[in-house]
């Protein structure tokens, strides 16, 4: 991203966040512990939202999952 933009690259770059979507709640566990993990390790997290609640993440990402 830095490279496109100190050289003026002619390209389509869009820049955005990205988003996993945990599909049954053992994965989302699965995916807290590594998580929080990292964290614990020293990984750097400040860059990282953590929507546990699957309707708080339904209306911020607009996602209607069925699966919970």
């Amino acid at each position: 991203m830095a490279y496109v933009r100190e050289e003026n690259v002619d390209c389509d770059l869009a820049v955005a966040d990205t988003y996993d979507v945990a599909m049954t709640p053992e994965v989302a566990d699965l995916a807290m512990g590594v998580f929080k993990q990292y964290k614990a390790a020293g990984g750097k997290v400040d860059h990282i939202k953590v929507y546990d609640d699957p309707a708080e993440a339904a209306q911020v990402r607009r996602l209607h999952y069925e699966c919970f």
